[in-house]
């Protein structure tokens, strides 16, 4: 008799859980408030609202394009609306008009995605904030304006927050983002008039996957915020006025999960400490950008085992223990380009660098022979030289390397 009471359970949840299309069936109120959100929209380039009606044999709007719906116990509920209206095929969003303040009417509401729209520089609705279900929110390049309602703080199981490129005019402050415990990727860039003003000992409540803050008011210092997120894989904290060295500690947090960093178009300043630390043991598909910043001294070996790094526009001196590895290194693209590194380039270490495919050596002081072991890079597809005093031409030194594969 247990195993029966087990048995029927079981087929009581799978029931309550179908999600097939025969059985899902659109709600009167979800048709309603969708149809409503497509009246206020007044230009569909995309196509994006054509399946959406209210035809006898269209009323089903969990099968319109877009929304995704989910039965439970014999009612059906919106779980999701994907309106992204980016088209590689035009330069203009797909939707403009305005965003209805209804949607918070749908309860059961957990991704929506508004994304490559024009929603005419409206505010975000305040009513969003009501969408207590919502884990995914991606509002970016969408047209919004004016400032952030405060009632976002209230979607306490948010993952995902993207609303980049709008033009936000807001503070955020640190409650903001105190209830955002299950926060995973946030994406805030390309808001120029949007500021963050944390407490300098803001120990936020999550951790971060991907956290991007391109553009934005973070300097002069280096956000002390960021030294307690421990699991980045994408971190942007480029053209954000940062004007003070990187702390060590920085480097000591990042962790193998790490495949971004782009600190680019600062004006950060000091040196790049030579740290021995468990991402750069071995080479792995990283991409580092610390480029247009005012970094100097020497360029430390561990930087080597990314498959690509951006150093140009700094103060950097001393290349040699990045350009002279001790072991086989697979970098693919390097820029050294608009520095203060002179000297003669040597000429016994590029076999460890013969997966390079770009090289950009120009606008420093090097001088001397152009090494002949620089032809041992049979990948290189791109190699600038120019604006340094070698006493040989570089345009002639690669034209030997193109014709007979040695200068």
């Amino acid at each position: 008799m247990p195993d029966l009471v087990i048995i029927c359970y079981i087929f009581f949840l799978l029931s309550s859980y179908n999600t097939t299309a025969e059985d899902v069936k659109c709600t009167q109120q979800e048709r309603k408030v969708l149809l409503e959100l497509k009246n206020n929209i007044v230009i569909d380039r995309c196509g994006l609202l054509a399946s959406w009606g209210n035809q006898e044999d269209n009323k089903d709007c969990c099968r319109w394009k877009g929304v995704h719906c989910s039965n439970y116990i014999n009612s059906s509920v919106i779980i999701k609306i994907d309106l992204h209206g980016f088209d590689t095929s035009s330069p203009h969003p797909c939707l403009e008009g305005k965003l209805t303040p209804t949607l918070t009417e749908l309860k059961h509401l957990s991704y929506l995605d508004l994304s490559y729209n024009n929603f005419l520089g409206e505010p975000i609705p305040n009513s969003i904030g009501s969408l207590g279900k919502l884990r995914y929110l991606d509002l970016s390049h969408a047209g919004f304006g004016g400032g952030i309602p405060h009632q976002l703080r209230h979607l306490s199981k948010l993952e995902t927050l993207f609303i980049s490129s709008n033009s936000f005019e807001d503070t955020l402050s640190n409650d903001n983002f105190q209830n955002f415990s299950r926060l995973k990727d946030l994406d805030l860039s390309n808001n120029s008039k949007l500021t963050l003003n944390f407490s300098v000992d803001w120990i936020p409540s999550f951790q971060l996957d991907t956290l991007k803050l391109r553009s934005l008011a973070l300097g002069p210092h280096f956000p002390k915020w960021i030294l307690t997120q421990r699991s980045f894989s994408y971190l942007d904290i480029s053209e954000a006025g940062i004007s003070e060295p990187i702390p060590t500690s920085f480097w000591n947090l990042l962790t193998l999960n790490l495949s971004f960093l782009n600190m680019s178009n600062n004006n950060i300043t000091g040196k790049l400490p030579n740290l021995s630390h468990p991402i750069f043991d071995h080479w792995r598909p990283l991409e580092v950008d610390l480029s247009f910043n005012s970094f100097e001294g020497t360029i430390p070996s561990f930087l080597g085992n990314v498959s690509s790094l951006k150093l140009n526009n700094n103060k950097f001196s001393n290349p040699i223990p990045l350009l002279c590895p001790k072991s086989k290194i697979v970098l693919l693209d390097l820029d050294l380009s608009n520095n203060l590194s002179s000297g003669e380039l040597p000429d016994d270490c590029w076999e460890n660098m013969d997966e390079l495919s770009f090289l950009n050596l120009e606008s420093n002081q090097f001088s001397g022979k152009l090494p002949q072991s620089l032809g041992a890079i049979k990948q290189l597809q791109s190699f600038r030289l120019c604006d340094n005093t070698f006493f040989r031409s570089p345009t002639h030194f690669i034209m030997e390397l193109l014709l007979f594969g040695h200068p």
